[in-house]
């Protein structure tokens, strides 16, 4: 009794059975080709599921995250270009412009080479104005590039002619009349627009993208000069890393000669490198997304085999004249010629629907069962078997039409689709697996969203692998420990809100110090900050990493106190220890609650160095002597040894060394 309602082939069997007595061959011939015409139908519904889940809703899902890239990203240019928009009309530059082409003029700068613009001028790198239009003029240039977070690094004005008139900092041309940008934005007057190649900014060694817009006269509509700034990519970079992570795929941004503006699979650290070019690499997607139409019409999706392992790759085109004409006041803008492509892994794209494609392959050898069974009734009863064979294809095609609804709203893109289990029967299996398929659809959704914002990158990629278990392993890493001085001192004078807005600013300029050296940030300890390299990813060469990420938060602190006490508060100091040798990394905890950190001498040492520095307060870096004997040979820092030291909590002393100087290239 317990089969007869757990298995459809029992139901059918003993019914069949049971109206043994006559023969209806031809009835019977009716209601098997019926019913297999029904199984058939629902078989090839759920092929037709399977493709569509994995082109329409997974394709289609990462077509429209490249297109809503590509949107964002002619967003964020947009603003820029609105920005420098806004400049161009501001009435100290229009005056500024207007005052250097009467002294260009004046000067007899007018019309020459900027070669011989270059020696007349004598040394100097901008046609002089007037004091009276000159300063406020500067001053507004260089308020747009020392705001809090601009992305801009660079501005200059020229004149009619091409020469500078305001500068923000040092450039090597003073005239610019034979460059393209410059011609670009000054010959088309008021609709005209020059936009510089994507390259490395040489002072940041920071990709940047240049915009130039002609200054005009707004009485009589006069070309006066050109207005370019530099926009550092970094912070596009940076969203485009964030929403990589919610979308748990990579995502590539290249310019129309295939060079890389940005990277999420590799943080960015291939960029307008040419090994990765992803033209000169026929890179099918990369392809694709040059050659398709704007915006979302050209935007699609292709699979690749990448390395041995299938990829799902959305593309698409950033928006052309149609984006920016009205928004920017331009005429004919094409755009920026980017692409933009969404990778992820067929197989972590489609694992949610495993359980769906193993039982519909199973019931695809349903219908070479129905027919043995249905091959024993050819002598059923007229009636009865007529009527016994419409009830129970019913039962079995009823459910699957309901099924196969939906599927197709799942293909349709509705996850909360769900179908009524009414047996235990295989129907019902497969019932339970579809409404399974559309919860775990649904959950890894929810996953995704939530998992990218809990942990770091390099532990959630090693989570996802499995690669990170309850336990360590011994590993050799080097340790950074910082933390603010006389902080207590501080935050005693300070209200609990001033306290955490102070914390909240001190650590994300630490953070965005620490973030580009790979350093992961395995806590933080009030004002304290504890960071890793060479784990959970291996390092070669985690000992400069670690002190270019002390120097670098050293430099973003002194940018930090400069506002500070612009804002009429008072600078804070702190101070770093870095040990290099073994530790145990791993997964520490229970199987309910893990953290990922390090624990050993090592992480000690570190912050006896740190404290250790404010015995030498001008040597706010110190490092134990593995990490000093790693750095042998870099002629780019001045290290001092101080000697074997006693540090509390370990018996020999330590060899301390402090950095002294770090010369960076120019």
């Amino acid at each position: 009794m317990e089969k007869l309602r757990s298995s459809l082939r029992y139901k059918i069997g003993a019914f069949m059975l049971l109206l043994s007595l006559g023969p209806l061959v031809v009835v019977s011939v009716i209601v098997l080709r019926a019913t297999f015409t029904q199984l058939g139908s629902f078989s090839d519904r759920l092929r037709e599921t399977e493709n569509s889940l994995r082109a329409d809703v997974v394709g289609r899902n990462l077509t429209a995250a490249a297109a809503d890239t590509g949107a964002d990203i002619d967003g964020y240019l947009l603003e820029r270009i609105t920005d420098v928009r806004r400049w161009s009309e501001e009435g100290v530059v229009i005056e500024a412009a207007r005052q250097g082409t009467l002294a260009a003029q004046q000067a007899g700068l007018t019309g020459l080479p900027p070669d011989n613009i270059k020696a007349q001028l004598q040394g100097l790198l901008f046609v002089p104005i007037d004091q009276t239009f000159f300063s406020p003029a500067l001053s507004f240039v260089f308020q747009q590039t020392e705001r809090p977070e601009t992305p801009f690094v660079e501005i200059v004005v020229t004149e009619a002619g091409g020469v500078n008139v305001l500068i923000t900092r040092p450039v090597e041309q003073v005239a610019h009349s034979d460059q393209d940008w410059w011609q670009a934005a000054r010959t088309q007057d008021v609709a005209g627009i020059g936009i510089t190649d994507v390259h490395l900014d040489p002072t940041a060694n920071l990709p940047v993208i240049g915009i130039a817009l002609p200054v005009i006269d707004p009485d009589t509509k006069q070309v006066l000069g050109v207005i370019r700034a530099l926009v550092r990519l970094s912070d596009l970079q940076r969203s485009l890393a964030q929403k990589a992570t919610s979308l748990g795929a990579d995502i590539r941004v290249f310019t129309t000669d295939g060079r890389l503006v940005a990277d999420t699979a590799s943080e960015h650290s291939q960029v307008l490198s040419d090994t990765s070019n992803v033209v000169r690499q026929n890179y099918i997607p990369a392809l694709e997304a040059l050659q398709a139409k704007p915006g979302l019409e050209g935007a699609g999706f292709v699979l690749v085999e990448n390395e041995g392992q299938r990829e799902i790759v959305g593309y698409a085109h950033t928006s052309s004249s149609d984006f920016y004409d009205a928004p920017a006041q331009l005429s004919g803008f094409e755009g920026f010629s980017w692409g933009v492509t969404v990778a992820q892994p067929e197989s972590r794209a489609l694992q949610v629907l495993v359980s769906l494609i193993e039982t519909g392959r199973e019931f695809e050898r349903l219908p070479t069962l129905l027919g043995g069974l249905f091959g024993g009734v050819i002598s059923l009863v007229a009636v009865v078997a007529l009527f016994g064979a419409i009830f129970i294809s019913g039962g079995i095609t009823g459910p699957l039409i309901e099924l196969s609804r939906m599927a197709q709203r799942v293909q349709e893109g509705d996850l909360t689709a769900g179908v009524d289990v009414r047996s235990r029967d295989e129907v019902g299996v497969l019932a339970r697996a579809f409404n399974m398929m559309t919860a775990g659809l649904r959950e890894r959704e929810r996953e995704r969203d939530i998992f990218g914002r809990v942990v770091s990158p390099e532990v959630r990629e090693k989570l996802l692998r499995g690669q990170l278990q309850l336990g360590g392993e011994t590993l050799w890493v080097a340790v950074l420990f910082s933390d603010i001085r006389s902080f207590s001192t501080i935050s005693e004078q300070m209200s609990p809100e001033q306290v955490v807005t102070l914390l909240n600013e001190y650590l994300s300029e630490m953070t965005d110090a620490i973030r580009p050296w790979g350093g992961y940030i395995n806590n933080f300890i009030g004002d304290a900050i504890v960071a890793i390299f060479g784990a959970p990813v291996d390092q070669p060469d985690k000992e400069w990493r670690a002190v270019a990420a002390a120097l670098t938060m050293r430099e973003r602190l002194a940018e930090l106190n400069q506002r500070r006490v612009a804002r009429g508060e008072a600078p804070i100091d702190n101070g770093v220890g870095i040990s290099t040798g073994e530790a145990v990394a791993g997964q520490i905890g229970s199987l309910e609650r893990l953290m990922y950190t390090v624990i050993g001498d090592t992480v000690n040492v570190a912050a006896r160095l740190e404290t250790l520095t404010k015995q030498y307060p001008d040597s706010p870096v110190l490092i134990n002597g593995p990490t000093a004997e790693a750095l042998k040979g870099r002629d780019d820092l001045v290290l001092k040894s101080l000697g074997p030291i006693n540090v509390k909590g370990r018996a020999e002393p330590v060899d301390v060394y402090a950095v002294l100087e770090w010369h960076k290239p120019q």
